[in-house]
């Protein structure tokens, strides 16, 4: 640590972070009681911390496992540590601002600001490194002193070195190398230990002060947290259990994870406590509840007998004379757990054989119940795994691998190629098999296994005085040609589960084909909540006549094995001919499975065989359980998942049974589902659409133009009423009428929207076009009551009795509407609308203009409208120039070029009024085979659909308003076109009726589900 100048203290804050630190005495250290702690993820004022900016750095230590193993190898051991490792590594200069603090003696004092030149512990790239430091070091001495550089290299663990040499000469050498390569780098080894005394004889008499702990003092060592007692040359245990605590789920689990044991010594009392911290999982408690009574009284013998681990005593030393040594392990698997334990064997100088216990592993069986021959095996792979873990870590050594087994059934599946096996078979096997060859396995008896212990565990007391598990089979200590020989005679196909590679197919000898209850239960429930948790009380009441007793609430494990039992309901009713072909060890031809590789698992569902065995997931996921889409079951689950998902979509719907279910065809399955929900409708707002319907008779009709005409307004438009500057400006309207057949646009100013205005424009529109016998139009007020008037008209003419009257009224006007809130009915004048007001918008813009340059502005825009082209102009260079609706008004497009004048040509030469007939017939022609033939395309609405039912509940579209506000009504009365089909409805709201096209309605489901149908105890 240095101080930082006063010129140097203004540095600003974002250029460095204050490290907070405190003190913390550590009592059983022998050395450094009282340690300085710095918090380097500690906020600073902008909100990040200094390990927020630093990289951690690869992991470059050693594995404990390895480096302990290799520790044992050794005759003569020792053991140091590195003094103040991370203090001997410099940080840059430039780094150093980063680890500044700040200190005074006491408040009268000037705060003194310093920064740390050295790598400090807290910070997050420390460990990455003082590590790399010192592996640096050793490296640099890779030429001089080669051994001492791989042993500080391989049997460096953090700051502590275990190593050692055969004899006494080696390990003094090896002692001063190591001890010379790190002093070159500042790293001071202190604190040796080892078992023999004559190595630190001459550390007394060192030029520096060394802690030296000999073997006759009888404090034992912590070496990576194992008890070493020197002098004995052997491990040990401290167990540390207060006996009075409150037995909780919590405290068992706290209690456990005190016993520090990575290498398995005492796994025969281990798995006892993970057995018992299993079972609490199948109780419905939480972690501060007391334990159950049974489990209770189990834990507390154990605790009151774990003191007894400390008289426990494991030889360091593992024999490998000639730095031979042979490896023998050996598995096992009980109902409630499976174990592997290895051993070495080895002889001393002496020709003695010696059996030193190596390392255990342990696990406990899954809750799912297994055959116990696949826990033997499961049992054979983890054995695999551990003998792979020492052989590594003996890389020095010449090794020679033993296995053994106590089941038959696992050596004959080892003897056999794995493809012959199914597939939980053949991918351990293949992993047994490329480690430990066939020829490596051996059969010995369940009596002589020392590996029983550890999957049926052992009390504490037993365990000290235990010689199968610390030392092995009696037998393997005798010289190999005194053992006994084992045959292995060959077990029946059926027992092994033996199949082809092609299928997952499993032998189930008691399958249920009767599922009574539950087709009951889902045709009188709707709910998939209460259809699970009643079935699963049911099941409760069936195993109390067993006198299995269960009380208080349901459990997960009892609602998981009502679920099942539905699914497997659902797979019998559809899959029956699949699920009994899987139950003869058949392939299954030409079904929708085959693509899923299906087995049926040892509960007898029917899952899915995939391509996850390996991925490292739950079994639920890689094997879901299959279900058809066509179920009440399936139904019923989607639903439920919908509901519970706050009305889910088809994304999530489908990744949330991915996680469990296989559902054959679940996009249609959640489809039906989301499509039947009155919410789901609602939220969407899709309105009902039909076919295309067919053209009205006058636009396929040759008639003269403006026989049938549709109107509308466009507009508003600014007019003014006179051209004197100052004038009031006003709104004003256009007028738009439109031939059908002829496609022809009359354009009229109206100055607003009443009825007595159109009615002018309308006389206007007569007067030059002459008059229509139809017009079509909305339900705009105007046009309804000019239809009034023009009703009116014709009864007053109607009551005249001169000619002149009856020649009016058989000349009257037909009025024709749309249904309300159609605009798409009216597509021919809504086109000719937005023509218009393009062509205005164009020209205007937001200029104001008197009435006068409006119609004189409207005039010219109708002669551009009148000219366009009907129909798509011919290639053809000899063909007629483009068909418009100015042929049928004048014989030419309105903004034709004149032609030249005729008057002074002969009459021998051109017959007017012929030539005009025949002009008149082309242009009709033109018509009918260039224009007409163009109207045949639906250009949407391309599919025919059902009908609109009356008495069928709608939702009235209103644009002004979301979808969940819609108002609901009945279809009152529906009305069908020529050809059958409905486009217009008749609906009711209590007592109002009014029509409505399908365009503007809602339909839903007549087996929509609305979730305030059902009753409150069935929602859970």
């Amino acid at each position: 640590m240095e101080e930082i100048p006063v010129s140097e203290v203004d540095i600003k804050d974002s250029e460095c972070f204050y490290l907070p630190h405190h003190a913390v005495v550590k009592a059983e250290s022998t050395t450094t009681k009282l340690r300085v702690v710095f918090d380097a993820s500690s906020a600073s004022s902008t909100g990040m911390s200094l390990n927020d900016r630093l990289l951690a750095g690869p992991n470059v230590n050693q594995d404990l496992f390895s480096v302990f193993l290799r520790f044992r190898a050794n005759k003569v051991a020792f053991a140091a540590d590195v003094e103040k490792m991370y203090r001997q590594v410099l940080v840059h200069p430039l780094d150093r601002n980063f680890q500044r603090i700040v200190w005074r003696s006491n408040p009268e004092e000037p705060i003194k600001h310093y920064r740390l030149c050295t790598v400090t512990y807290g910070t997050k790239s420390a460990p990455f490194l003082a590590i790399e430091a010192l592996k640096q070091a050793a490296r640099e001495y890779q030429t001089v002193f080669p051994e001492a550089a791989r042993r500080i290299e391989m049997d460096t663990y953090v700051d502590d070195f275990l190593s050692g040499a055969k004899n006494i000469e080696e390990a003094r050498e090896l002692k001063n190398q190591a001890t010379e390569i790190l002093h070159s780098a500042g790293f001071n080894l202190r604190k040796w230990t080892t078992n023999c005394p004559e190595l630190l004889c001459d550390e007394a008499d060192g030029p520096e002060s060394v802690d030296v702990k000999w073997v006759d003092q009888p404090d034992t060592v912590m070496a990576l947290g194992i008890r070493w007692l020197p002098q004995e040359d052997v491990f040990s245990f401290k167990i540390f259990q207060p006996v009075s605590t409150v037995n909780t789920k919590r405290q068992l689990l706290s209690d456990s994870s005190k016993l520090f044991d990575p290498f398995g010594w005492i796994s025969p009392v281990t798995i006892r406590i993970k057995i018992l911290f299993q079972q609490l999982w199948l109780y419905d408690m939480s972690w501060d509840d007391q334990l159950p009574p049974v489990i209770e009284s189990m834990w507390t013998d154990i605790k009151q007998q774990l003191c007894n681990i400390e008289q426990v005593r494991i030889p360091r030393f593992a024999a490998n004379y000639n730095r031979k040594m042979e490896l023998h392990g050996f598995s096992d698997a009980s109902e409630m757990a499976y174990g592997a334990v290895v051993y070495s064997r080895s002889r001393d100088e002496n020709g003695k054989i010696v059996i030193t216990l190596l390392a255990a592993k342990t696990r406990v069986a899954p809750i799912k119940q297994v055959t116990l021959p696949r826990l033997e095996l499961s049992a054979a792979a983890l054995l695999t795994e551990l003998m792979k873990q020492i052989t590594n870590a003996f890389s020095n050594l010449q090794l020679e691998h033993w296995a053994w087994t106590d089941s038959s059934i696992v050596l004959d599946w080892l003897s056999a190629h794995p493809r012959k096996w199914q597939t939980f078979i053949g991918n351990r096997t293949s992993v047994i098999l490329n480690f430990l060859p066939r020829d490596r396995w051996n059969h010995v008896s369940s009596q002589e296994n020392p590996a029983d212990c550890a999957s049926r565990g052992l009390n504490p007391e037993e365990l000290v005085t235990h010689r199968l598990w610390f030392h092995g089979p009696e037998w393997l200590g005798r010289d190999v040609k005194q053992w006994n020989s084992f045959y292995i005679e060959r077990i029946d196909k059926e027992s092994t589960e033996d199949c082809k590679v092609e299928s997952l197919h499993a032998t189930i000898l008691n399958v249920r084909t009767s599922f009574i209850i539950e087709s009951e239960l889902l045709r009188k429930r709707s709910s998939f909540t209460v259809i699970v948790r009643t079935l699963a009380y049911i099941n409760r009441v069936i195993q109390v006549s067993k006198k299995l007793r269960s009380e208080g609430e349901l459990t997960p494990s009892e609602l998981y094995q009502a679920k099942i039992q539905l699914a497997q309901t659902a797979q019998h009713d559809i899959f029956d001919r699949e699920i009994e072909l899987l139950r003869q060890g058949k392939e299954i031809p030409f079904s929708p499975l085959n693509k899923l590789h299906p087995f049926m698992d040892d509960g007898g569902t029917l899952r899915v065989g995939g391509r996850l065995q390996f991925a490292p997931y739950s079994y639920d996921i890689k094997h879901p359980i299959i279900l058809p889409r066509d179920h009440r079951v399936t139904e019923l689950l989607i639903l439920d998942l919908h509901l519970r998902n706050f009305h889910a979509g088809r994304n999530l719907l489908s990744a949330t049974i991915n996680q469990q279910y296989w559902v054959v065809g679940l996009s249609t399955a959640i489809r039906r589902v989301t499509d039947g929900c009155i919410r789901c409708v609602r939220l969407k707002g899709k309105t009902a659409t039909q076919l295309m319907g067919n053209l009205p008779v006058p636009r396929v009709t040759a008639t003269r133009a403006f026989t049938h005409v549709g109107v509308d307004y466009a507009g508003p438009i600014k007019i003014n009423a006179s051209c004197v500057r100052g004038i009031k400006t006003t709104k004003g309207y256009v007028a738009v009428f439109i031939c059908f057949s002829t496609i022809s646009v009359h354009l009229g100013v109206a100055s607003d929207l009443s009825t007595n205005v159109f009615i002018g424009a309308l006389k206007r529109f007569i007067a030059r076009r002459g008059y229509p016998s139809e017009i079509w139009s909305d339900n705009g007020t105007n046009f309804v009551g000019a239809d009034r008037w023009l009703q009116e008209l014709k009864g007053n003419l109607t009551a005249g009795k001169t000619e002149i009257n009856r020649c009016l009224t058989n000349s009257g006007i037909k009025w024709v509407f749309n249904p309300p809130a159609s605009p798409h009915r009216g597509g021919i004048w809504e086109a000719a609308v937005k023509s218009a007001k393009k062509h205005l918008v164009a020209v205007l813009g937001t200029t104001a203009v008197t009435y006068e340059e409006m119609s004189t502005i409207l005039s010219q825009i109708e002669a551009c409208l009148n000219s366009r082209p009907l129909c798509p102009l011919s290639r053809d260079p000899d063909s007629y120039e483009a068909l418009t609706p100015g042929h049928f008004l004048i014989g030419q497009p309105l903004n034709l070029i004149p032609e030249p004048d005729l008057r002074y040509i002969s009459s021998n030469r051109l017959d007017k009024w012929k030539l005009l007939q025949k002009q008149t017939v082309e242009i009709w022609r033109r018509w009918r085979d260039e224009y007409l033939s163009n109207l045949q395309l639906r250009t949407k609405w391309q599919i025919t659909k059902a009908n609109v039912q009356e008495n069928q509940l709608v939702l009235v579209k209103n644009d002004n308003a979301p979808p969940t506000q819609w108002e609901l009504a009945r279809v009152k009365k529906v009305h069908p076109d020529s050809v059958g089909i409905v486009r217009t409805v008749t609906l009711q709201r209590g007592q109002a009726e009014y029509q409505r096209p399908i365009q503007r309605i809602c339909l839903l489901p007549p087996d929509a589900i609305e979730t305030g149908r059902f009753k409150a105890g069935e929602i859970v």
